[in-house]
């Protein structure tokens, strides 16, 4: 502790009076443990965590977070270190791996790559998202409509031309502000 008074400082030193929390290092060497071990073993995440937790003190254990905490911590280092890919510099640079075409559940995700071209079109979608797309009546959305028609022809225009015909279909609807 430092009392200054009158210009003159005075620094008292105390006798530390308790005894060094040993679950302090306890819990950073469980939580090292945790860490290199979702790195480097296919280990389930429950057995990583329990493993580590076995060998604490109860004392250690209570000051760690709670379980869903430290799983959810074992799965983002997992995230962090197995993902291999790098991210794209450019559009040209972009290259979808096969495995990352399907979701968890075996189910084909990417439906369409034009491939590496200038002006790539890429389809992402499920199964029910494509039926619930298939079953809309859009005929009956007045404002789909309108701009169903007006959008095919912008692949016709050339490219200076796509932003100002933009404006152009926008300005046909009213905004939510003004009525119909």
């Amino acid at each position: 502790m430092m009392n200054s008074h009158c210009s003159i400082a005075t620094l008292y030193v105390r006798d530390n009076n308790h005894e060094p929390n040993s679950s302090v290092g306890q819990v950073a060497a469980a939580r090292t443990r945790i860490s290199d071990t979702a790195k480097q073993s296919s280990l389930t995440t429950h057995t990583i965590v329990a493993d580590a937790v076995s060998k604490l003190s109860d004392n250690a254990i209570s000051s760690l977070p709670n379980l869903q905490n430290l799983k959810s911590n074992v799965r983002k280092i997992r995230e962090r270190s197995q993902n291999p890919l790098s991210l794209p510099t450019t559009r040209d640079s972009i290259v979808i791996d096969p495995q990352y075409t399907i979701t968890a559940r075996n189910r084909t995700f990417l439906h369409f790559d034009s491939g590496s071209i200038d002006q790539r079109v890429l389809i992402f979608s499920t199964k029910k998202q494509l039926k619930i797309w298939e079953n809309a009546l859009y005929s009956e959305n007045g404002d789909f409509a309108k701009q169903i028609r007006s959008l095919p022809t912008l692949a016709l225009l050339p490219v200076p031309d796509v932003i100002p015909t933009f404006d152009e279909i926008k300005a046909q609807f009213p905004t939510e502000d003004e009525p119909c």
